[in-house]
């Protein structure tokens, strides 16, 4: 059995580590959105940087999207940004009490909480090692023979 005894639990546990450690060293090298840095940080130059050639060129458009005229995304986050400029952020407390959006809160909350139980992601990394087993297997017997 593979990690099926009960003292390899902790060992099936603690593999839901592993992508969460992952995660939270390379999310810091990936860059930041253009919404997120137009709407939420203010930092237009950030999103909006100007090239020397016209029309100017969005840095964090451009960074994600590649080469293009992106200047109507960009436009339509700065209308967005104006339309929402007087709203204040809801924290999590306002959102358990607002009624419009309480039963889509239980369902994530239940979805995520059950995702979690049923470890999914033990799953996965004991498939991915299983067939990685198999392929070096075969390979090895395909190079033997």
């Amino acid at each position: 059995e593979v990690l099926g005894v009960e003292a390899l639990w902790p060992v099936l546990m603690a593999a839901n580590a592993i992508p969460a450690l992952i995660q939270l060293l390379t999310l810091p090298f990936f860059p930041d959105s253009p919404r997120y840095l137009l709407i939420d940080k203010k930092d237009k130059e950030g999103c909006i940087k100007e090239s020397s050639s016209p029309p100017p060129l969005p840095a964090a458009v451009k960074q994600l999207w590649g080469d293009g005229d992106h200047m109507a995304e960009v436009d339509d986050m700065i209308a967005e940004q104006e339309a929402i400029h007087g709203e204040k952020s809801k924290s999590v407390c306002d959102l358990v009490r607002d009624k419009s959006v309480r039963w889509q809160f239980i369902t994530l909350f239940l979805v995520s909480s059950c995702m979690q139980l049923i470890g999914v992601n033990v799953v996965r990394v004991l498939l991915l090692s299983a067939y990685k087993l198999t392929v070096y297997s075969f390979l090895a017997r395909s190079v033997l023979q």
